[in-house]
């Protein structure tokens, strides 16, 4: 069974109406006259059969003047199901709220057609339902607001690699303000991270919760390939290690090449089982310049978007180092690394511990933590929270107890002990080797004019440095969020532990320390994310930077002043910072939207309050259904067949000769 609801009920009222149209017919019935007969053998069968006729008649025409009554009320009174969900769509005075999903991955192409086309046909199904687009609004990412779907269908429609669902919930507070009517339309594939945003949104009306109904563009038989990663390997007679990915049902067969500049591979064939993945290294000559190229996988598969990726030549450099402690002290740091290389070490800032802001710490690229004496509050946060995994620290602990605060805190992420030595000979510092990794060129192993007076023990990690009598005085490791901390167990300054500043040794020896950290900065160096928000370097450096197209013919963003910003295109973009050298950057599409995973919304459980779920095809035959013009004419004809009925009912009066 189902149930019936009014929109209208006030008019129901009407129905009181009833008694009136009873009370009216009762008055006019005819009066009996009473009159005698001696017998009624004279009367013949046919007249008491028209007596009896005459009053069902009667009776017929109270009940057809009845149901009349009753009809226009119902009619004014709007029924409805209640248990349709699809009811509040075709009704014309309940405003419709629509979130069109343009993410990436509605681009998929079942049957040929994209899954937004589907969507947005869905939409016109609606409009024509409701006799128009009034009372349609559909969700702009770019507006960060509902506009009218006759304004939204004019747009140019676009693929957007924006995460504007984030804004979804205020509009829908704004828009939902004084309605008393609304609904809400979710037209989206439901990509699982789709639903998960989705459904952390509350979506709540004048009247409490909204009715949300979903309907999943989601393909019946999923599968993708995509470019998963892109990395230049070996140098100048080296390649291009492509990343490809089979995502959903099954696998297939494709081609991948490699353009930079000039320079275009041949095809190399592969091919992927559902679910596997596999590198296919490209050879290419690059040369040491900073270039950018193109990955191309030619692949017949209905997800187009992510067939295409970035990769960039030549080391970005330009880095900026937030040097935390005594300014008197770490002046030499500073000093050191402009002498060894002003365009690698773009920008170099000397903070004392009670005066660095959060934003220095989280914009800078190195942080060096030398003659601190004091707790530092914004760094505990940065070194607790993890926000930023693209960061190294390098940490140098005092030959006395004075720098515990900060010590204590490297040594708690590294999990290591280790207590100040005071040596009561000078000590001199050995090197590893002098061929491979951060020594490379330096001329012999130990270095005697380095003279060390005061050390920590006990450092955790790859050792990089010893001191004469065997304990590590350089080591390095990564924290429990994969960021690099570089650990020196005596001063870098001026100080009275050690005479590093004073010698020819200290300048290659900061510069080799800070690149270290650097180059693994270098191997974490991901590319961005198209539409998700980028923590902005240069802000509050004093030193900006400008992002160019590639080409450099037009200017897109002063990065200086926001702490993070979104690029919505993928692509190459050029980056010029003030004092540096330019470089290139990848734009990549969001990975998540190409592994055809998908989660549509329960109803259950959702903070979205309920959720019905309706397919596609359910709901385009519906609204053929409901566009029929017999189904909208019903009640009208019903109307029309009681008043042809009530005006055969009605008994005639015999004109009088």
């Amino acid at each position: 069974m189902t149930s019936i609801g009014f929109l209208e009920p006030l008019f129901l009222w009407g129905l009181s109406f009833l008694g009136l149209v009873l009370l009216i017919h009762l008055l006019k019935r005819p009066r009996t006259v009473r009159l005698a007969f001696s017998t009624l053998r004279f009367f013949s069968a046919t007249a008491v059969a028209a007596n009896r006729a005459r009053k069902l008649r009667r009776l017929l025409l109270l009940l057809v003047r009845l149901l009349l009554a009753a009809l226009l009320v119902i009619i004014f009174a709007r029924p409805f199901n209640t248990s349709d969900p699809l009811f509040p769509v075709s009704d014309p005075s309940t405003d419709l709220f629509v979130l069109l999903d343009q993410t990436p991955s509605m681009g998929y192409r079942e049957k040929g057609e994209p899954l937004y086309r589907s969507a947005m046909n869905a939409i016109d199904s609606i409009a024509l339902l409701r006799g128009g687009g009034t009372g349609i609004s559909v969700f702009s990412g770019a507006d960060a607001a509902f506009i009218p779907w006759e304004t939204f269908r004019l747009q140019p429609f676009s693929l957007r690699y924006a995460d504007d669902f984030r804004t979804f919930g205020t509009a829908c507070a704004a828009a939902l303000q004084g309605r008393s009517r609304a609904v809400v339309l979710l037209l989206s594939d439901f990509q699982r991270q789709t639903t998960g945003v989705l459904c952390s949104l509350s979506v709540t009306g004048r009247q409490g919760r909204v009715p949300v109904i979903a309907v999943p563009f989601t393909p019946e038989h999923p599968w993708n390939l995509s470019v998963e990663s892109c990395r230049v390997t070996g140098g100048a007679d080296g390649s291009v290690d492509v990343g490809v990915a089979a995502q959903g049902e099954r696998g297939g067969a494709a081609k991948v090449s490699v353009s930079i500049g000039a320079v275009r591979t041949p095809s190399l064939p592969c091919s992927l089982a559902a679910g596997a993945d596999t590198v296919v290294r490209v050879p290419l000559r690059i040369s040491g310049a900073r270039e950018w190229g193109t990955i191309a996988l030619q692949s017949d598969d209905p997800l187009q978007f992510d067939n295409i990726g970035y990769v960039t030549t030549g080391h970005p450099g330009g880095y900026s180092v937030l040097i935390i402690g005594n300014e008197t002290a770490n002046y030499p740091i500073s000093a050191a690394l402009r002498a060894a290389d002003t365009t690698y070490w773009s920008h170099c800032t000397r903070r004392a511990a009670d005066k660095v802001t959060f934003e220095e710490l989280s914009s800078a690229d190195i942080v060096i933590v030398n003659a601190c004496h004091q707790p530092v509050p914004p760094l505990a946060a940065v070194l607790e929270n993890g926000e930023n995994r693209r960061q190294a620290f390098v940490i140098a602990g005092n030959g006395d107890t004075l720098a515990d605060p900060v010590w204590r805190q490297a040594a708690a992420l590294l999990a290591f002990r280790g207590k100040p030595v005071q040596s009561s000979t000078a000590l001199t510092v050995k090197l590893p080797d002098t061929t491979a990794g951060m020594w490379r060129e330096f001329p012999a192993l130990f270095c005697s004019e380095v003279n060390v007076y005061a050390y920590r023990t006990g450092l955790a990690g790859t050792t990089l440095l010893h001191l004469s009598n065997g304990v590590p005085l350089l080591a390095a490791g990564e924290d429990r969020f994969g960021r690099r901390l570089v650990l020196c167990g005596t001063p870098l300054g001026i100080t009275s532990a050690n005479n590093l500043c004073e010698t020819g040794f200290y300048v290659p020896f900061i510069d080799r320390v800070s690149r270290h950290a650097a180059a693994y900065l270098a191997e974490r160096d991901e590319p961005w994310v198209a539409g998700m928000p980028i923590r902005n370097r240069w802000y509050g450096s004093g030193s900006p930077a400008q992002l160019f197209t590639a080409d450099g013919s037009r200017l897109l963003l002063r990065l200086q002043q926001q702490q993070r910003f979104s690029i919505e295109v993928p692509g190459v973009y050029k980056v010029v910072p003030l004092g540096a050298s330019p470089y290139y950057k990848a734009v990549i599409a969001d990975p998540r939207e190409s592994r055809c995973e998908y989660r549509i919304p329960d109803g259950t459980g959702e903070a979205c309050g309920k959720v019905s779920v309706v397919v596609p095809r359910t709901l385009l035959s519906y609204c053929r259904e409901k566009t029929g013009r017999a189904w909208r004419l019903l009640p009208w004809g019903l109307l029309v067949l009681l008043l042809v009925g009530e005006l055969l009912l009605r008994e005639r009066k015999k004109e009088r000769s």
